[in-house]
């Protein structure tokens, strides 16, 4: 983000900016792609070995996800 900040600072073209940021939003996309399924493998997978008893796992799970969609 520096970098693109940067980039704004010094007057850098504005599609070259426009190219940096999708790269960060994709960079970020597949950051929180590998926390969800280090989630779902974890702490979810816990949940429902012990039984599923607490939704509070799930819910918090779908309060992310659809906040983040």
């Amino acid at each position: 983000m520096q970098g693109i900040s940067r980039m704004v600072r010094e007057g850098r073209h504005c599609v070259e900016v426009l190219d940096q940021l999708a790269a960060a939003q994709k960079a970020l996309d597949a950051a929180s792609r590998q926390v969800v399924r280090h989630c779902l493998e974890h702490t979810v997978a816990e949940a429902a070995a012990d039984g599923g008893g607490d939704p509070s796992v799930l819910d918090e799970l779908m309060t992310v996800l659809f906040r983040h969609r």
